[in-house]
């Protein structure tokens, strides 16, 4: 089974980057895509859900982890 996980906050200021991740996949593999929405609204939620993947609402409590944190290894 293939399967396409990603993280993002900030669904709205991202939706083209996500349109992009998820179909990009879709076009290239068969499988599933799930996207772990961190401190989103419904509004947010219901936007990402609209491109046909499965939504999964997280909490994140160091958002500072989501877009710097994670990847603060390959920088160095």
């Amino acid at each position: 089974m293939n399967a396409l996980v990603g993280l993002s906050n900030k669904i709205k200021n991202n939706f083209n980057k996500v349109k992009v991740w998820a179909n990009s996949f879709k076009e290239n593999c068969s499988g599933n895509v799930y996207l772990l929405c961190a401190n989103s609204s419904q509004e947010e939620i219901d936007l990402a859900k609209s491109l046909n993947i499965n939504v999964i609402s997280v909490t994140v409590e160091d958002t500072w982890y989501i877009n710097h944190k994670r990847l603060y290894h390959i920088h160095n």
